[in-house]
């Protein structure tokens, strides 16, 4: 069995993940969520320097989240506000993919705003919860059919760059079929089916049956769930 800590803040120190090397460690997971791999130099140096051998990186894939942001922003029941050009960055997927009326989820639904009208550019929301909203949080549009990419921009250049930064294997999140395997692939990131990580934990709906599963079981190099509390944010 292969044991993987994810990187992070509390344990981005040389000495502490050697010694997780020494307690049984396989290796090291690094999600990309929330910032390129190209700008983690500094850990990819500490994971060299503790001897850590297996660096798995977990994609952003075909998830809506809110773009990022200069700075937190505070939304206030009531409160209009755009999301797309010239406001709250947000994919173009989603002002394409919905109607006046929608509900929109931001951040795993902690804030909640109704979509009132659409732009061809840009959604006039007014919010119907209010919160602080982050750069790169959830957005979630229940019911709504949006048409997202596998990979992002983002993903696409993490992957172009990830054998030059020792990566040696990929996690492909939010997962809906065989076919995002199999973008992901001609997207040339791997070399063999065993390095590929799928993650399921949070798929959609249709991940569930039992006959989609196996397809992607059988063109990837395996299937795995994050407890809950570990979930990306």
């Amino acid at each position: 069995m292969d044991f993987y800590g994810t990187i992070g803040p509390a344990c981005a120190d040389a000495a502490l993940l050697q010694q997780m090397v020494e307690a049984g460690m396989t290796g090291i997971r690094m999600n990309l969520s929330h910032g390129p791999l190209a700008a983690h130099k500094d850990w990819l140096a500490l994971l060299r320097k503790a001897g850590v051998k297996k660096l798995l990186i977990d994609l952003q894939g075909p998830e809506l989240r809110i773009g990022r942001l200069p700075q937190p922003l505070s939304l206030t029941a009531g409160q209009t506000v755009r999301l797309g050009a010239q406001g709250i960055p947000c994919p173009a997927a989603l002002v394409q993919g919905v109607q006046p009326g929608q509900e929109l989820l931001l951040d795993d639904g902690k804030l909640l705003a109704r979509v009132d009208t659409v732009e061809p550019d840009a959604l006039c929301c007014t919010v119907v919860r209010g919160g602080v909203l982050q750069s790169r949080k959830s957005l979630a549009a229940p019911g709504a059919h949006v048409e997202l990419p596998t990979l992002t921009a983002e993903d696409r250049e993490n992957l172009r760059i990830a054998a030059d930064c020792s990566v040696t294997g990929v996690m492909l999140p939010f997962v809906r079929g065989a076919a995002d395997i199999r973008d992901l692939r001609k997207a040339g990131c791997i070399a063999y089916p065993e390095d590929l990580e799928i993650d399921r934990s949070r798929a959609n709906k249709e991940l569930l049956a039992a006959k989609t599963l196996e397809e992607i079981a059988e063109i990837s190099g395996g299937l795995y769930e994050v407890p809950e509390r570990f979930r990306k944010k």
